[in-house]
């Protein structure tokens, strides 16, 4: 077994994921790497490598190229041995995997050198055949696993009530040094909107996903084609997500927007967008119009953080992240909520939008702001992430 430090010395965690590639889980690493540096703590990340591990080791954090995304047991296996030898070098307390393939050698590993297994369950992961469940369900078995939303936690006790010990919330924070007005500059707004060919008296909504009909734009389609366009204010409808090796898709979307008779000109597919501030700054309505459950909302988050009015269908996570009624009551909502796979109230809801005032669009830019700012801020995501490494650092001091 490891061997255990004194209190007075500091914390090491471990975090252990496939790779350190663009996305959501690698830039939640780094965030929770980057505050336990800040607190005096040791940060060690464990991954095969990949484009964010300069901005890992910026952070003051400490990397270890190792074959962690390999799902051949074989190498699974080897990778039991290779943590816990990084467990008892560098005296680690604290193993946090964030991926199913590495989280079996990390469960492993800390079994055999007696340190705390903790877990992010931040995806809805298939169970399209039997043994999935099994193979999901490590993500549920440490001495702590933390769900990304009310909605996964839920989703881990009805899978996985046999074996999962304890479950804490800890919503995905969204980084207000990037999504807020202050940080976007006028070149870079300016830029979108020659890109996008935007008119200030044309109002613009934003669909920023990838295109695949998960994501809801063929049900936004159809939305549009119930709005009598001659009695709403000039708009346009922007997709955004990448359109390389997905050109079918955009064809084949495009000819669902001709079947419903809608304007050429009213949807736009200008592909991959590298500044996501400067885009939810330079549009007016984001939607995010999922058909499928959604572990977290972070289009929403985001797009709020931005002061922008959003749109979204009540399904999976997404909820969670807007206020909108009947929770609260008119003049104290961020957005809407709309019934999954409903065009008729996908439709209404974007009516409203685009008829709001000037000053009832100010009152929810400035909701929308304060409400992400207290929920959902990558301080607050890493703080109570802090908290929860703490307590289990006090147990597993505890004598026996």
């Amino acid at each position: 077994m490891a061997k255990r430090k004194p209190k007075s010395q500091q914390q090491t965690v471990l975090q252990v994921i496939p790779a350190l590639e663009i996305g959501g889980a690698e830039r939640g690493t780094i965030d929770v790497a980057a505050a336990l540096v800040n607190a005096g703590c040791r940060a060690l990340v464990v991954s095969e490598g990949g484009r964010m591990v300069p901005d890992l080791e910026a952070v003051g954090a400490e990397h270890i190229v190792k074959p962690m995304a390999s799902k051949n047991p074989l190498q699974m296996a080897l990778n039991v041995s290779t943590l816990r030898q990084i467990i008892e070098r560098e005296q680690v307390d604290i193993i946090h995997a964030r991926s199913r393939a590495p989280a079996w050698s990390a469960w492993s590993a800390a079994a055999k050198t007696g340190i705390a297994f903790v877990t992010t369950y931040q995806s809805i992961y298939s169970e399209n055949f039997p043994l999935k469940r099994v193979y999901n369900s490590v993500m549920a078995r440490g001495e702590l696993t933390i769900a990304n939303s009310e909605y996964t936690a839920t989703l881990i006790r009805d899978r996985h009530g046999d074996v999962v010990k304890r479950i804490a919330v800890v919503h995905r924070g969204v980084d207000l040094k990037v999504f807020s007005d202050r940080y976007v500059t006028a070149a870079s707004r300016e830029k979108i909107t020659k890109d996008w060919q935007l008119e200030a008296s044309v109002k613009t909504l934003m669909l920023p996903a990838r295109l695949a009909r998960r994501k809801g734009h063929g049900l936004l389609i159809a939305a549009l084609a119930k709005l009598n366009l001659s009695d709403l204010p000039p708009f346009v409808c922007i997709f955004v997500g990448g359109t390389k090796g997905r050109e079918h898709v955009v064809e084949r979307l495009k000819q669902l927007s001709q079947r419903h008779e809608l304007p050429e000109e009213l949807i736009r597919y200008p592909g991959h967008c590298r500044d996501m501030a400067a885009a939810y700054q330079a549009v007016d309505i984001v939607l995010m119009p999922s058909t499928v459950p959604e572990a977290f909302g972070r289009v929403a988050a985001e797009a709020q953080a931005m002061g922008k009015p959003v749109i979204v269908t009540d399904i999976g996570a997404v909820g969670e992240t807007v206020l909108a009624q009947p929770d609260v009551i008119e003049s104290e909502i961020t957005g809407w909520r709309v019934t999954p796979d409903d065009p008729d109230a996908l439709a209404q809801a974007i009516v409203q939008a685009l008829q709001m005032s000037d000053e009832e669009t100010a009152g929810i830019s400035k909701r929308a702001i304060e409400f992400i700012r207290q929920n959902y801020s990558v301080e607050k995501m890493t703080s109570a992430t802090l908290e929860l490494y703490a307590g289990l650092s006090q147990i597993q001091q505890k004598p026996g």
